[in-house]
């Protein structure tokens, strides 16, 4: 699951969904829309969890700079005899850039 949005939350739930948040390290967008007086207790607890860097890749390297990559690596020094086609991969995937999560704790009261 990526994207998760939920209304009539009771503070058990919100509480479980905060903990949820510091365990998962998957989902990408989360609204919830509760009252007044739990979005003044749990902001700033949300708010951590906004931006927060996720463990999935949302973009791949641009492959021009994959290329300007590999057009340097040539077995001239023995370092690079070493470097086969895994290390290569797993240096792109370490270069992807990562998804950010969003967060929405949202009061009923402001019209959404």
């Amino acid at each position: 699951m990526r994207e998760l949005c939920l209304s009539a939350m009771s503070e058990e739930s919100v509480q479980a969904f905060l903990d949820m948040l510091k365990a998962n390290n998957k989902l990408e967008y989360l609204e919830l829309l509760v009252s007044p007086a739990l979005v003044y207790r749990y902001a700033a607890a949300f708010r951590q969890h906004h931006r927060e860097t996720l463990n999935i890749e949302r973009k791949k390297l641009p492959l021009r700079c994959r290329l300007a990559f590999l057009s340097v690596v040539q077995p001239v020094y023995d370092i690079f005899l070493h470097l086969d086609s895994y290390v290569i991969q797993q240096i792109f995937e370490f270069t992807a850039i990562n998804a950010k999560r969003t967060v929405c704790l949202t009061s009923g009261e402001m019209g959404l």
